[in-house]
């Protein structure tokens, strides 16, 4: 594996279970792995790509899956991902962002929904409060 790691890439592991980087640091990464209950491995970065890791292609971003897309991209900000999310009641109302993590979000949401969407920019800011309001964390103060 000569790729590059980054943080929310999927991977099955030697057993076929799913696999996501929740963080890479010091060349040390944070894997968890999706069942139930979720639970995080600890991998040094040269073991983990000697390992059987086979690395699960994220399909295009396109108007069906764009939201989905989004949330994961939310979550994984937080240390958190879909899965967790789904298995966790009220998550909305626990999990919380940084004002920062939110203006980031906003500011890599908006070019992406307008290229999706092919509108111009008030209609992707639109679509960004909708999906905001709908989906988005709570920002802590």
């Amino acid at each position: 594996m000569s790729e590059n790691l980054n943080k929310g890439d999927r991977f099955t592991n030697r057993f076929g279970k799913i696999c996501v980087i929740k963080s890479i640091y010091r060349n040390v990464i944070k894997l968890q792995v999706l069942e139930t209950p979720p639970y995080t491995e600890v991998w040094h970065i040269d073991d983990f790509k000697q390992d059987l890791f086979i690395k699960i292609p994220m399909p295009k971003i396109d108007r069906t899956n764009v939201a989905k897309y989004l949330l994961e991209y939310q979550l994984n900000m937080i240390g958190k991902t879909y899965y967790e999310a789904k298995h966790t009641e009220e998550w909305f109302k626990k999990w919380t962002m940084t004002e920062e993590q939110f203006n980031y979000f906003k500011s890599y949401s908006i070019p992406l929904l307008k290229k999706t969407f092919k509108c111009n920019k008030t209609k992707a800011e639109m679509t960004f409060e909708w999906f905001n309001l709908q989906f988005g964390l709570k920002i802590k103060d």
